[in-house]
This record gives structure tokens, C-alpha cells and sequence, in this order.
């Protein structure tokens, strides 16, 4: 399967001009990459806060890393046994989570290694999202 992404040039205007803004942008988006790989479907896919790393989920079990630069593969990370609904970055831009059918959340740091396996879902985990720092430095995963 392929995933594409797209670009948008920046918007001038105003709050009270961001419709117009919205279609403006939408108008100018383009196809930039292709990235190729996946053995089934794409159903997610998420940059890192950089913007120099892309990370897909597919029906094939697995989340891909990908240079953007360079639209090359830079990882391929399993251990789920079934398809991947969510892929997330964590604020800090050093961990990355995937939901999935198999009722487990793994962790992952930026180039794809294993950091967690949470388990205690009793159904598909749809969604697994990261919670921004709170003051007392405590992070938060929150997954449905």
C-alpha cells in the first residue's frame, strides 16, 4: 500500500479570513511523496513534530518510520498481531504510540525501537493519545 502526504503554502490573512484562507491553502495543496511498502492498507499515519519523520500503521501489523526528506524507510516496527488504528507522538517528540486491535498500546522511541507494552484493554484500542507535560512533570497516555 502507498501513503502520500500533502503540503500547504502559509496562510496571510486573519482569524476572520480563515475560511477563505482554509480554501486558498486547500487549492494550493500537492503531492509531494509516495512512500511504498506496506504489504496491506494504511489506516494511519502521523509526522513528528519535526516534520522529518512520518510514521504509518497498516492492517499489515505494522508501523513504518519514514525519512521525509528523502521519502526512504527508515524502520519497520512489530509486535502488534493485528491491525494498527492509532499512531500518536508523544509532546516531546521522543516516543511514539500505537493502538491497535490486539488490545495492546506499544511505545516506541523515534526510530522504531520498542520502549512498552501496555495491555489491560478487554477490545481494539482505538485511540491512544499523549497528554502534554502537566507542571508537576508527570506525562499521561490516554488510550479508548
Amino acid at each position: 500500500s502507498t501513503a502520500r502526504w500533502l503540503t500547504s503554502a502559509r496562510g496571510r490573512g486573519r482569524a476572520d479570513m480563515a475560511a477563505r484562507n482554509n480554501e486558498l491553502l486547500a487549492s494550493r495543496m500537492k503531492k509531494l511523496k509516495v512512500v511504498t511498502g506496506h504489504k496491506e492498507a494504511i489506516f494511519c499515519a502521523v509526522l513528528d513534530h519535526t516534520g522529518r519523520r512520518l510514521f504509518t500503521g497498516s492492517d499489515d501489523h505494522t508501523i513504518k518510520v519514514w525519512e521525509v526528506a528523502s521519502a526512504r524507510l527508515y524502520a519497520t516496527c512489530r509486535g502488534h498481531c493485528d491491525s494498527i488504528n492509532e499512531i500518536s507522538v508523544s509532546p516531546d517528540n521522543t516516543m511514539v504510540a500505537s493502538s491497535s486491535v490486539d488490545m495492546r498500546i506499544r511505545v516506541w522511541d523515534l526510530n522504531g525501537m520498542p520502549l512498552a507494552v501496555l495491555v489491560g484493554h478487554t477490545g481494539s484500542v482505538m485511540r491512544a493519545h499523549f497528554s502534554p507535560t502537566a507542571n508537576d512533570g508527570a506525562r499521561y497516555l490516554v488510550s479508548t
